[in-house]
């Protein structure tokens, strides 16, 4: 299984259905002028990734950059998903380019605004951590649970407290993040509760 994203710097797109119609056009545009962008798009990309990996352990595809080219297309491995989407969103927001992920319809644009098939919200900012931060357990998880609050509120779901983080209604039923930090490890995972009617 591959995944690809789309990557251009303008225009810069309304909506998830505007993204997908700007893809299309910008495929059929031919550049003149090289343009040294991409480049460094690229190489700041490759920089700011786990030092610990080798570079062909994030791509299905290790990317190169095409100066001539309107759209740059990268293919992140699916396993490695976790550690390569931050760095591309968070790099091409500094550097101005759009991001377009066909696979969820979500837009990312340079000014921190995340559109896709239900709407549009802000970019989660990334928190730091306090140097003066309690390292025991219980605290290291509300921490984390307090990172992801905006993510999770902005998509619709509801936050609770105890071994349940968030809460959500489905049409059949709720689902709930469910998390346990024990020592230096976080156990977490989504429960659905399904609601069936009495005759099932």
């Amino acid at each position: 299984m591959s995944y690809v994203l789309h990557l251009w710097r303008h225009p810069v797109p309304v909506s998830s259905e505007d993204a997908r119609a700007t893809l299309h056009d910008l495929r059929q545009q031919l550049s003149f002028s090289p343009d040294a962008a991409a480049g460094q798009l690229l190489e700041a990309i490759a920089s700011a990734l786990p030092p610990e990996g080798a570079p062909e352990d994030y791509w299905t595809e290790i990317p190169e950059p095409d100066p001539f080219a309107l759209v740059q297309s990268l293919s992140p491995d699916v396993a490695e998903l976790e550690a390569v989407l931050p760095v591309i969103e968070r790099v091409a927001r500094q550097l101005g380019w759009v991001i377009f992920d066909p696979q969820s319809g979500e837009v990312h644009t340079p000014s921190g605004r995340v559109m896709g098939p239900r709407g549009s919200a802000a970019a989660v900012a990334d928190v730091p951590v306090p140097p003066d931060l309690d390292t025991s357990p219980s605290a290291r998880s509300r921490w984390v649970q307090q990172s992801l609050e905006p993510l999770f509120v902005q998509r619709g779901w509801r936050k609770v407290r105890g071994e349940f983080w968030f809460k959500k209604k489905l049409p059949v039923g709720e689902a709930l993040v469910y998390s346990d930090m024990v020592r230096d490890t976080l156990h977490h995972g989504v429960w659905i509760r399904l609601a069936l009617p009495s005759h099932l």
